[in-house]
């Protein structure tokens, strides 16, 4: 057989600060991941990878071999994975993005719930726990909200705020805060932001979400205190919202204006004694599954 090729990018992705945080992400205007498949045979599984070693690249292995398996398809498959803004945890969108390369690739249409789980459980083997709201935006773009069971989505498109994100990766790895959030609490969560988001999508930013985003979720309340005093310090100079993303380890602030983040940003320097790298992003509605590119070779 000839080899067939398809090419797909993913966007970066945090998840959206406040009390819905680690259940709501949201996908931003710069790619994180681009990944290119190759069908080499369509006989048996197998899939060989290139790219940069680490849980991205294990995160594109899993989402190729078990999404050939839930597919019922035979294919051997290479997939060679570029990372443009390694700074933000690209787990999420290396999986997102081969899933819609392979997508593309078989000319098929897995259902929504059965791509849900086989994506939450590459990530999962990658990185040690799913990231269900965080690969659902790198999916389908926009706001996203999701839970690993059961296997659960929702997405609304972005109206372009106003403010922008801008995300502050310490220099030095922050302590995992130790929260517990049971599988039920998850889901009531993700429940409760798919009806915020799609209040926001025809309501826009309206004060009820703007008040979620602005209180603490259960792993600020847990995160070392240099992060907390970041996001008061954030939160007083004028910032929409601040907080800790649980899955990214970065401080996430959505302000109008580089000050608040700025702010928070030195921080954190102070307490580490190095500056952490501070990004600044804008939403974006386009998700993995849009961005799609596929080419006979």
């Amino acid at each position: 057989m000839s080899t067939r090729a398809s090419r797909s990018s993913a966007p970066v992705v945090v998840s959206l600060p406040g009390s819905l945080s680690g259940v709501t992400a949201i996908a931003a205007n710069k790619v994180q991941a681009t990944v290119t498949l190759e069908q080499l045979s369509d006989e048996g599984i197998a899939v060989e990878t290139r790219g940069p070693q680490g849980p991205a690249l294990r995160a594109a292995y899993e989402t190729a071999r078990l999404l050939l398996e839930a597919l019922g398809e035979e294919a051997q498959l290479r997939v060679m994975l570029e990372l443009e803004n390694p700074s933000i945890s690209p787990i999420s969108s290396a999986a997102a993005a081969t899933a819609a390369a392979l997508i593309e690739l078989l000319g098929v249409e897995p259902g929504p719930q059965e791509l849900a789980r086989v994506l939450n459980r590459a990530v999962a083997i990658a990185s040690g726990r799913p990231r269900a709201a965080l690969t659902a935006a790198a999916l389908l773009g926009g706001l996203a909200s999701g839970s690993e069971q059961p296997p659960y989505y929702a997405r609304h498109p972005v109206k372009p705020p106003s403010w922008r994100i801008y995300v502050a990766k310490p220099c030095k790895p922050l302590p995992e805060p130790p929260v517990l959030v049971t599988a039920d609490k998850l889901l009531q969560l993700s429940q409760a932001a798919a009806t915020l988001l799609a209040a926001a999508a025809t309501e826009g930013w309206n004060t009820r979400l703007a008040k979620l985003m602005a209180q603490e979720s259960p792993w600020d309340y847990a995160a070392p205190e240099p992060v907390k005093r970041a996001r008061r310090e954030a939160l007083e100079a004028g910032a929409v919202a601040a907080g800790l993303d649980p899955y990214t380890g970065v401080l996430v602030v959505l302000a109008e204006e580089p000050g608040p983040a700025e702010r928070a940003a030195a921080i954190l320097e102070a307490a580490q004694g190095c500056r952490p790298e501070l990004v600044e992003l804008q939403a974006s509605d386009k998700g993995a599954l849009l961005r799609r590119e596929a080419e006979e070779v």
